[in-house]
């Protein structure tokens, strides 16, 4: 068995010690100075209350990971993507000013400087391990994250940092940083400066600029057009947008990436826009007919990929989406149907099958019925 293999199959306890030697030596570390000890930190699927003397993560298998982290509980969260390597360290240090995160400083030691692992080690006691117990749950939500979905998605500023509320950036925030080089921030209150720089509007509320660079860059997902929009679901196709995206994004996998990406963000991250691109990527694919003839796999990895999702999220979270708006609704209503519709051949018995499982496993699981009754004209 590999030693990636020996990690899916184990919980956090049972980590051969043999394994979790090696791990710390070959592992990532990811290192956070400077958070207040009313912080939350996450990465990947566990999230805790740090104590005062955290200081960041060890043993990070490598491949993609997700970092969110927050300085209280009320406060929103500040994310980016990891594609760790082999034992690779990257520091982070929280400005207590401007309440984020510093441009980032990682230390590449594929330059032969092995020390700075061994210099590591004088860490050991403030760095969480990885939490392995929940390392297979993880891999399946992120299969198909690359480094070059990564790449294309990360938002352009030094960090990639993700925003939750990329719009709270303040206007003395803004000010602060066009200061003159080599002069006190305008925040630090002093003997000097006794008051604190403050913009508010007419009604005493600090005025809010959007953060530049700050959002994840997703691939526009084409429009319906009004004319699709008020055809019945048996004239709608989008086939045709599905493969421009498709391309757009990259290929299939890319694709897929994309679809994951999105829904870790907004998961994890409660970032909206995220959540937006999900809904949008669901509307697409389930408005597709024919392609399905074409690319039954894709569609059969796309149906996996949603599965999980909706497998590892709060239950109550999508029954209320189910009940608030027909967007789930009606747009798996249709997927089924249209699932349903695609003659059997060799090529497509694996989508038709997997499309009445997962039907009867959804309508099962949140009490309702996929089952079109009539049809009805689309909603974009």
């Amino acid at each position: 068995m590999s030693e990636r293999d020996a990690l899916m199959a184990a919980d956090a306890e049972q980590v051969p010690p043999e394994l979790a030697t090696k791990l710390f030596e070959e592992g990532g570390f990811l290192i956070v100075h400077g958070l207040p000890p009313t912080a939350e930190f996450g990465i990947d699927y566990k999230l805790f209350k740090i104590g005062p003397k955290f200081m960041g993560v060890k043993m990070v298998p490598f491949g993609t990971h997700f970092v969110y982290l927050r300085p209280d509980p009320q406060a929103p969260f500040i994310s980016f993507f990891w594609n760790c390597t082999p034992q690779q360290i990257v520091i982070r240090r929280w400005n207590k000013v401007t309440e984020t995160l510093n441009d980032p400083e990682s230390v590449d030691t594929d330059q032969g400087d092995r020390r700075l692992v061994y210099s590591v080690r004088s860490y050991d006691s403030n760095l969480g391990p990885y939490d392995f117990e929940s390392f297979r749950n993880w891999k399946c939500l992120s299969t198909y994250i690359s480094q070059k979905t990564i790449a294309r998605l990360n938002p352009q500023n030094p960090g990639a940092y993700i925003y939750a509320h990329p719009e709270a950036s303040t206007m003395e925030e803004e000010v602060d940083k066009n200061r003159p080089e080599g002069t006190q921030s305008y925040q630090v209150v002093d003997r000097q400066h006794p008051t604190r720089l403050r913009f508010a509007d007419e009604e005493g509320l600090p005025k809010l600029v959007e953060r530049e660079g700050c959002k994840i860059r997703f691939t526009e997902v084409p429009s319906m057009t009004f004319e699709e929009t008020m055809k019945k679901r048996s004239g709608t196709d989008g086939s045709e947008r599905l493969i421009q995206f498709m391309k757009n994004c990259g290929g299939d996998r890319e694709f897929l990436g994309e679809f994951q990406a999105a829904f870790i963000a907004f998961l994890m991250g409660t970032v909206h826009d995220a959540f937006v691109q999900w809904k949008k990527i669901i509307h697409l694919v389930c408005s597709c007919r024919a392609a399905m003839k074409i690319h039954p796999k894709f569609f059969s990895a796309f149906l996996a990929t949603l599965h999980y999702q909706l497998k590892t999220h709060n239950d109550d979270y999508f029954q209320d989406e189910l009940s608030k708006s027909n967007f789930l609704l009606y747009t798996l209503a249709n997927l089924f149907a249209n699932i349903s519709d695609v003659e059997e051949t060799p090529e497509t018995s694996e989508l038709r099958s997997r499309g009445r499982k997962f039907k009867i496993l959804l309508e099962k699981k949140f009490s309702v019925s996929f089952d079109l009754e009539e049809e009805a004209p689309t909603v974009a």
